[in-house]
């Protein structure tokens, strides 16, 4: 039974981070198979497959496992979904003639450290070693070809892994929230980086992207400990890839990428009208051309100010969530969008004041979220008379200041 709710809990967690255009996840996963009858061979469960026997449960004891080859002379060649979710076992070693681990095959053994893995693997199916905290030793075989999403969620205990040729995409939060590696080897094959691949790798200091990366989704690299990075001439640009990390200090792209340029370490599109990333800093002064602030770019910046040229006409959303330290913000005269949480959790950021020219704030703009809602920041707006940000005060119930021509007539 605990197995059973505990592949539920972390269902519900898996596919409430998960972005429906991510790479973590082919058709496949949702695919339903009618279970073949299922028979015990001394420690282990099983049931016959079209090529052999696969593995769909453990029941015994020791901590250290050596699964069998074969079984009544059939070759063991998967080991099935939660088959080991939840046991206590520290050490396994997967026999030759295994192909597949499926999905949540060894999730939450707390316990495990060490896995050994055969020759003869091919695929490992997402979430296989879904918050095995303790897991340190793993080496992936060079002739796997399939790795899915969330393979190692939350192993906080692995330092370092080599990905092997012929895998062409590191799907979706595969290493989300290691919080120990430290090293990691991308194959010449790769082609992408998915969703929350890298989130909240505090330890990952560095990383070489190979060269024939096309694609880098949103949050691949998120709350990372990245200092330095260079993107390679083909990546196509995407938001917050870089959300939250405080530590990246030098970005260098590729001269010839069409999509990304750096200056002064900032990240811009080719053309600099949008800025995707901004290093941390004590004062901010965007540069003039910028038309838009993408998303998530200042994400728990450290800046007290921040200063926006008279270009900029967009702010996207959470281009400013959770900049803690964040007092002034000088929105430009042209501005006409404020997207959702833009300043969301930006708790010092008392008064601000909104240009008559903004035609469309999102309701959360000015909101934090709480346990089960969001709810308004403690912030006074200073708004013009028959303006948007006027009507926004007012239906979402925020302190205003009232300005005519830029100077205040009342105060509510």
């Amino acid at each position: 039974m605990k197995k059973i709710i505990c592949s539920f809990i972390a269902l519900i967690i898996l596919f409430t981070v998960i972005d429906a255009r991510d790479l973590s996840f082919s058709a496949s996963v949702l695919t339903a198979h009618a279970a073949s009858p299922e028979y015990v061979f001394n420690d282990y469960k099983y049931r016959h497959v079209s090529n052999g026997v696969e593995i769909t449960g453990y029941i015994g004891k020791a901590s250290h496992v050596y699964i069998p080859s074969y079984i009544n002379g059939k070759k063991v060649v998967s080991i099935g979904e939660n088959a080991f979710t939840l046991y206590n076992i520290t050490y396994v070693k997967v026999p030759e003639g295994v192909t597949e681990l499926k999905p949540y095959a060894f999730s939450n053994c707390d316990d495990l450290v060490t896995i050994v893995l055969p020759k003869s693997l091919k695929s490992i199916r997402h979430s296989a070693f879904f918050q095995c905290r303790r897991l340190k030793n793993i080496n992936i075989p060079s002739d796997v070809s399939h790795l899915e999403g969330y393979v190692f969620y939350r192993c906080e205990s692995l330092t370092q892994i080599t990905i092997p040729e012929g895998i062409d995409i590191i799907a979706g939060g595969m290493f989300d929230m290691c919080t120990s590696l430290n090293k990691v080897s991308l194959p010449t094959s790769l082609k992408a980086i998915g969703s929350l691949a890298f989130d909240g790798c505090t330890q990952l200091k560095n990383i070489s992207i190979p060269r024939g990366v096309t694609t880098i989704q949103e949050y691949a690299f998120a709350h990372s400990g990245l200092t330095a990075i260079t993107i390679p001439r083909f990546v196509e640009a995407n938001p917050a890839v870089f959300a939250g990390c405080e530590n990246l200090k030098k970005i260098s792209v590729d001269p010839n990428n069409k999509q990304y340029t750096s200056v002064n370490n900032v990240l811009y599109s080719k053309d600099r009208k949008k800025l995707y990333f901004h290093p941390f800093a004590d004062v901010i002064t965007v540069s003039n051309g910028v038309k838009v602030i993408e998303k998530e770019a200042f994400k728990m910046n450290k800046a007290r100010k921040i200063v926006l040229p008279a270009s900029v006409v967009s702010i996207k959303e959470g281009a400013f969530v959770m900049c803690a330290n964040l007092q002034n913000v000088i929105l430009p005269y042209n501005l006409k969008y404020i997207g959702r949480r833009v300043f969301e959790a930006c708790y010092k950021l008392k008064n601000i004041t909104i240009p008559a020219s903004v035609t469309t704030i999102e309701d959360t703009a000015f909101k934090s979220i709480g346990h089960v809602a969001y709810y308004n920041l403690d912030i006074l707006l200073s708004v013009y008379s028959d303006s948007i940000g006027y009507e926004y005060a007012m239906n979402n119930g925020f302190d205003y200041k009232l300005l005519v021509q830029e100077k205040d007539v009342r105060l509510k």
